[in-house]
């Protein structure tokens, strides 16, 4: 019990870590869209507000990681960040940027289905490093 436990922080430091690479992304993305349609003309003060924000965002973003693989097996850190941003990314553009809209419902479970598969690779990669380790 206290094995598994002990993995909550990795967890934590790598959801963390992706939720803010979602963040900046859509910092990104509204910053990009304002320049491309000329609002940041009329909201100057948001948009550089956004920007002076994406520095920082990398900044924990590393950190975050950092401490992770510092702490934690590379092996098991790197799919997992990896994955994790990946869902993070596609979870930000079907709900936050609305590009649910340009799919099917099939489409969509299709979607749902690539991310499970991930996830249960993520879980095989680690139980496979436990298993070595011992």
């Amino acid at each position: 019990m206290l094995y598994n436990n002990i993995k909550l922080p990795l967890i934590f430091f790598i959801l963390g870590t992706s939720l803010q690479s979602g963040f900046t992304t859509v910092i990104l993305k509204v910053v990009d869209i304002f320049v491309q349609t000329g609002l940041y003309r009329e909201h100057l003060y948001f948009t550089l507000g956004l920007v002076v924000t994406i520095p920082p965002s990398a900044v924990i973003q590393l950190h975050l990681l950092n401490i992770a693989m510092k702490y934690y097996d590379q092996m098991e850190v790197i799919p997992f960040y990896q994955t994790t941003v990946m869902i993070v990314w596609i979870s930000t553009g079907l709900l936050i940027m609305d590009e649910a809209q340009f799919y099917d419902t099939k489409r969509l479970w299709g979607i749902f289905i690539g991310i499970m598969v991930s996830a249960i690779g993520i879980r095989v990669l680690m139980l496979k490093n436990d298993s070595l380790k011992q």
